[in-house]
């Protein structure tokens, strides 16, 4: 096999190697038909007692007044951006800032239908149908970018992962890998393997990593530079590629309304050409933008505030951000946070929304970029 190579640029480099590309290619944004979990506010309330309390006293309170308890593992928001929004702002960076040729491929959590919105007929676009699938394994979770599924199959993997998804058995998590390796034209990536997805603690992640390398790395073409992982995260993926001898693709991971920080350049026209690219030539170029090395604070904060922002009809999206937030309880099924909290939640989550809204705003970024410059060191 081919020992795979992987390069990595910067805009500040790149008139000459503009020149010998054809395409650029956005890979990992996710749409408002993404599930995200929130349980990363849990993780916060961890270590904040304050705030632990007051979200332990509001599930109480819910509880006692309707009967119904609430399992924050089973509440979920959506981003803000509609895919037809999502393709745009890629290809505009791309063609106008780049001048290549666009190849974008949204990957929703476990979801397919943005994709399938885009190529409806009479849309006049043609975009892969991608995923980013959640897959338990051993008490942890990895996130793998499946790209370009044959949309005739789609409904038939979609299944797949489901069904592993409710029931991890290894043996068919092998299988299903096995089935999407021989598919020529999809691409299987690793995203940002060294985040620990599940909270079971980094080094219990990272043998639980390491295990599952060992059973199903064979059928992975590369693992991911996330545009939204740390930059000592990142070093160290770009590391493992070259330990485990694979390449290490871009990947924006956009949840807000801001163009990914990360592409692939490559001289293919095509997304099957650029797959093949990966896995055959075992080749990735690498390409930060110059808003990759903004503060990553910043940028997450700002990618909050538009998370949570009122938004005017015309947008398309659910205008409140109690719209977009969604809780599942055994006697009503799923639900907007609005159904409970019509007034907007409590007050204390209303202050907290209102100083977030204050510093992610877009008169208040220059300054907060400015304050947090060289909290990070950016890769």
């Amino acid at each position: 096999m081919k020992k795979s190579s992987t390069e990595h640029h910067s805009f500040a480099d790149s008139t000459a190697l503009l020149k010998c590309c054809q395409s650029a290619v956005s890979l990992h944004g996710h749409t408002l038909y993404s599930r995200e979990s929130i349980h990363f506010l849990l993780s916060l309330s961890g270590r904040s007692p304050t705030l632990s309390r007051l979200i332990e006293r509001k599930i109480l309170d819910h509880w006692n007044e309707t009967g119904e308890r609430i399992d924050f593992n089973r509440v979920h928001w959506t981003p803000p951006v509609l895919p037809s929004t999502l393709f745009v702002q890629e290809a505009n960076q791309i063609t106008q800032n780049l001048g290549l040729n666009p190849l974008v491929s949204i990957t929703d959590h476990d979801c397919t239908d943005g994709c399938i919105e885009l190529n409806r007929p009479g849309s006049g676009l043609k975009v892969p149908v991608s995923l980013e699938w959640t897959v338990p394994f051993e008490g942890g979770r990895f996130h793998i970018g499946i790209h370009n599924i044959p949309e005739n199959r789609e409904k038939d993997w979609s299944r797949e992962f489901r069904e592993y998804t409710e029931n991890p058995v290894p043996n068919h998590l092998k299988e299903i890998l096995a089935g999407l390796n021989s598919l020529p034209q999809t691409l299987l990536v690793l995203n940002h393997p060294l985040w620990d997805i599940a909270d079971v603690g980094q080094k219990q992640h990272e043998c639980i990593l390491e295990n599952f390398w060992n059973e199903c790395g064979s059928r992975i073409h590369a693992i991911e530079f996330n545009g939204f992982r740390s930059p000592e995260e990142n070093k160290k993926v770009l590391a493992m590629g070259r330990e485990l001898d694979v390449p290490v693709v871009s990947g924006g991971d956009r949840h807000g309304r801001q163009a990914n920080t990360v592409l692939n350049l490559t001289r293919a026209e095509t997304f099957s050409d650029f797959v093949r690219e990966i896995r055959d030539r075992r080749h990735s170029a690498l390409f930060t933008m110059p808003s990759h090395h903004e503060p990553l604070l910043a940028r997450t904060i700002e990618t909050a505030e538009e998370a949570i922002r009122k938004y005017p009809k015309s947008c398309g999206n659910p205008r409140v951000w109690t719209d977009r937030v969604f809780v599942e309880t055994e006697l009503k099924g799923v639900q907007p946070l609005s159904t409970y909290w019509r007034s907007g939640g409590p007050w204390w989550l209303r202050s907290a929304m209102s100083i977030v809204r204050l510093i992610g705003c877009p008169q208040i970024r220059p300054a907060l970029r400015w304050a947090l410059a060289g909290k990070d060191n950016t890769t």
